[in-house]
Formats: C-alpha cells, sequence, structure tokens
C-alpha cells in the first residue's frame, strides 16, 4: 500500500520522466492481471504458477520504481509500502 503522499510525489515525478511513467504503467497492468487471476475460484496449475510469476514482476517493477524515485529525489524519502 502506497501512502497519499508518496503516491503523489511518484506521480509528480511520472510527469517528468518517462521511464517512471512506463514503470508505473507496468505496475498498474501487473496489478490488473493479478486482480482477474485471483476473480477465478479455482485455479489450474498453470494460472497458479501465472500468478507467482506476475506477482514476482510486480514487486521488481515497484522497487524499480522505488530505486527511480529516490534518483530523481535526490536520495530522499520513497517507501512505497
Amino acid at each position: 500500500t502506497v501512502n497519499s503522499s508518496d503516491r503523489n510525489e511518484l506521480l509528480r515525478l511520472a510527469t517528468e520522466n518517462v521511464r517512471l511513467q512506463r514503470l508505473l504503467r507496468r505496475h498498474g497492468d501487473f496489478k490488473e492481471k493479478i486482480r482477474v487471476i485471483r476473480k477465478k475460484k479455482l485455479l489450474t496449475a498453470g494460472e497458479e504458477q501465472q500468478l507467482r510469476e506476475l506477482k514476482a514482476k510486480k514487486l521488481q517493477n515497484k522497487d524499480a520504481m522505488i530505486v527511480m524515485m529516490r534518483s530523481l529525489e535526490g536520495g530522499q524519502g520513497a517507501q512505497l509500502a
């Protein structure tokens, strides 16, 4: 979960940085794909594997956003929880 001040800062920085925009868009895509899979009552083994992979990719993407935010802010803040 992202607090509102971090989210606002992320959105502000994204308006100025194409790579951060791309990371933010990918994060949303991963989140949506995870949501769709979780809506199913019963998952196949393949869907369970896909869910694990999506969660890992989403986390990697989030880490990349944190690193990017810190570098853009000069090393301050950015604790996207």
